[in-house]
């Protein structure tokens, strides 16, 4: 994996499309690490909303849960865009017309 980042980037152009292009690797890969056991507290979270035992207070932890981690997957939605936005804006000024392959 190419650990450079754009900013040790003073070569060419394209060495910093390439920088780029890691450092978007690397943040797709840690956003679906989070993502992972963020999703499996949603569903464990929906699955006991079922439970007809709980208590209202129990409903109330477990409503909580839910909208806390739906919050945290929306700013990790919105974190991996901007990553994204920046990462491209940072290509196109390196090498503009060539960021065809930073779509995913």
């Amino acid at each position: 994996m190419n650990d450079k980042t754009p900013s040790d980037m003073t070569d060419s152009p394209t060495d910093t499309a390439d920088a780029c292009m890691a450092l978007a690797n690397r943040f797709s890969y840690t956003a679906h690490d989070l993502r992972t056991p963020l999703n499996a507290i949603l569903g464990f979270a929906q699955v006991l909303q079922f439970e007809a035992s709980l208590s209202a207070d129990q409903r109330d932890s477990l409503q909580e849960i839910d909208t806390a981690a739906r919050c945290l997957n929306e700013r990790l939605n919105a974190a991996v865009d901007m990553v994204a936005e920046e990462l491209e804006r940072i290509a196109n000024q390196a090498s503009p017309g060539s960021t065809d392959n930073l779509d995913h």
